[in-house]
């Protein structure tokens, strides 16, 4: 519930306080608790990424205050944010996307804070640290 009108979900990642959605759009949604009641999982954009206007999202990496976006017209690199106190998302960093994997994109996960998980369809996975942690 709630999802309606943020664009398709291209990323989620599961926290303790709940579920964290990535919409196309650049929406961050918190769906919280850990499933649904009576049919029903309530979810709430708690924040928007930085993303140009007129931009779209094709893929989302999330954690608590990291974000990979990587964006529809740049499929060959995924852009890091970490996120601040007070909901603002600064650049932190470039990762390289595979070009057998851009054309062939799964999905993006953070391995803990000092890592990226770039995978593939095919079952290909690429493993980027991230400078600094």
């Amino acid at each position: 519930d709630g999802l309606a009108g943020h664009g398709p979900i291209v990323g989620a990642s599961w926290t303790e306080e709940g579920l964290l959605l990535a919409s196309s759009a650049g929406a961050l949604l918190r769906c919280a608790g850990h499933g649904p009641v009576d049919g029903v999982w309530p979810c709430a954009q708690a924040d928007r990424f930085p993303i140009p206007t007129g931009a779209a999202l094709s893929a989302a990496g999330l954690a608590d205050g990291l974000a990979a976006l990587v964006f529809e017209h740049m499929p060959r690199s995924a852009v890091v944010y970490k996120g601040g106190a007070q909901g603002e998302w600064s650049p932190a960093g470039e990762v390289h996307v595979p070009p057998s994997v851009a054309d062939n994109f799964g999905g993006l996960a953070f391995a803990g804070p000092e890592a990226l998980l770039i995978s593939a369809r095919s079952g290909e996975v690429h493993r980027r640290h991230l400078a600094g942690g």
